[in-house]
């Protein structure tokens, strides 16, 4: 696997486990971005790279990637609304 595979699978993996903790759960949940692009108001990142926005890590190059996962000790989700 190549490096941006791996990174972006790392970015997954920290998105799915904050937005866990965001939902009040000590497990990762995978994170419905489908649902959030189109309600964004419904979930708040905060501790997140200022120059990269919050999206599906499918999305990213590899320095976002790299700066996502620099961040990740900051990041935080709070979830505003469930989404459906």
């Amino acid at each position: 696997m190549g490096e941006k595979v791996v990174l972006r699978e790392q970015v997954k993996e920290l998105f799915n486990k904050k937005y866990g903790e965001a939902l009040g759960l000590d497990r990762s949940v995978v994170v419905p971005y489908k649902l959030i692009r189109g309600s964004p108001e419904s979930i708040e990142v905060s501790g997140f790279p200022d120059d990269v926005p919050f999206r599906n890590p499918n999305t990213y190059d590899i320095v976002c990637l790299e700066k996502i996962l620099q961040a990740a000790d900051k990041m935080t989700f709070n979830v505003k609304s469930q989404l459906q």
